[in-house]
């Protein structure tokens, strides 16, 4: 693996981008590839002259395909993976049910107790590698301000939302399609108890998807799965099935 932030690749790969790549031989990887757009047209060669025997993979910490030309050089060619935090399934080593139990018409949520203070603990450490790899809170509060300061400082060209709401301030805080086009619509709360109007929100998505809504759900602090809340498809869900296995 090579990258971009070593002053010498970056200088080789500007300066002659097709022989910097051909040294590199059939299969590759290259780091914050972003930094040297010049080296795409000649990755695109490259594909093109080989198909089936070269493998290369682009890694950055920017959309390639916004930059200039790029999307261009590289549409159907390139598949895209996106690199998210470590989820709680990979970090207490085992495998979450609970989309399953949320798109399964049969199976349903159990009756769980929930520890504020461990979730509390879940939500203040997050996923990220380098925050949890620093063992004191302060230096992950630290690690956190400078990351989110370098992101509100880079050019952001589009904001997507998965965020359902309407004028009248009912919303939606997660709204989940299925490949059959079935919405799933999430509430959290964050207290112990539940009530109806915490359910409104998600009578108005219901309301205005007609048969595609499929199931909403309220995540919340207490212990019992609950249903009924004026619909047969509305449920309030202990916090922890989050990451029953």
């Amino acid at each position: 693996m090579v990258t971009m932030d070593d002053p010498s690749n970056f200088e080789a790969a500007k300066d002659d981008p097709m022989g910097y790549l051909k040294r590199l031989g059939r299969h590759f990887i290259i780091d914050e590839v972003q930094r040297v757009p010049e080296l795409f047209l000649s990755i695109k060669k490259i594909i093109d002259d080989d198909r089936k025997g070269t493998r290369i993979i682009l890694t950055g910490s920017a959309d390639v395909m916004t930059l200039p030309k790029v999307a261009d050089s590289l549409a159907g060619r390139i598949e895209i993976n996106h690199l998210w935090p470590l989820s709680q399934d990979e970090l207490l080593g085992k495998r979450s049910r609970f989309l399953e139990t949320l798109t399964s018409k049969d199976a349903r949520f159990m009756n769980e107790r929930c520890d504020p203070a461990k979730m509390a603990a879940k939500l203040q450490t997050g996923g990220y590698p380098e925050a949890l790899a620093r063992r004191s809170d302060e230096r992950r509060i630290k690690w956190f301000a400078s990351y989110l300061t370098a992101i509100l400082q880079k050019d952001i060209s589009e904001l997507s939302r998965i965020h359902f709401s309407i004028h009248q301030g009912q919303e939606v805080d997660l709204v989940l399609v299925s490949r059959s086009r079935k919405l799933y619509g999430i509430e959290v709360k964050t207290n112990a108890s539940v009530k109806s109007s915490d359910f409104n929100g998600l009578r108005k998505l219901a309301e205005l998807a007609g048969d595609q809504f499929e199931k909403g759900i309220v995540l919340y602090m207490g212990e019992e799965f609950l249903g009924g809340f004026g619909r047969g498809d509305l449920f309030a869900v202990p916090m922890s099935n989050l990451w029953k296995a």
